[in-house]
């Protein structure tokens, strides 16, 4: 499916003010694992590959540590998203390189919460605002990045990890 928005999000909507409430109360580590897309604040909810130790598919150590938080995002991505996420990217003030996402399958919803001035999302070159309005692309195809942005950016990127050959057990 070619890159197209969803419908917008009420940023006054009280279950996006939540989210923005509990993602404000939440600290987000600084993942230096995503090598592709550079050093950010970043943390995954849902399905993640452990290749450091299992080599399998598990529930992220972040769902146990912030439950309400991925509660709430989840039951959002199941109103917005329009296929089956496994998982959720959660970043932070993040401005990632140009990059490709080698472990995720077909498309990934993006959205931008918080309150910042520019970042939009930089695919194949061309900027897309994300604030309030998700976008449906296949960033496992597509290059993408962040541009330049001020103030407090939260984006979430839902989508389906490759698990091809690992494990399938259900969340």
């Amino acid at each position: 499916m070619p890159l197209h928005y969803l419908r917008p999000l009420s940023e006054n909507s009280p279950d996006i003010k939540r989210i923005e409430e509990l993602l404000g109360e939440t600290h987000i580590p600084i993942s230096y694992s995503r090598n592709n897309s550079g050093v950010g604040m970043s943390m995954p909810l849902g399905r993640v590959y452990n290749r450091i130790h299992t080599h399998e598919m598990n529930a992220s150590r972040f769902d146990a540590k912030f439950p309400e938080l991925k509660r709430a995002i989840w039951a959002l991505g199941h109103r917005i998203v329009p296929f089956r996420f496994t998982t959720v990217q959660v970043n932070y003030n993040y401005k990632t390189k140009t990059h490709i996402d080698k472990n995720n399958v077909g498309d990934s919803v993006i959205v931008g919460l918080g309150d910042y001035k520019g970042g939009d999302l930089l695919v194949e070159d061309k900027a897309y605002n994300i604030k309030y309005h998700p976008l449906q692309f296949n960033g496992a195809e597509m290059e993408h990045g962040t541009a330049p942005y001020t103030g407090n950016r939260y984006s979430l990127v839902f989508f389906r990890t490759k698990e091809q050959g690992r494990n399938k057990r259900p969340q």
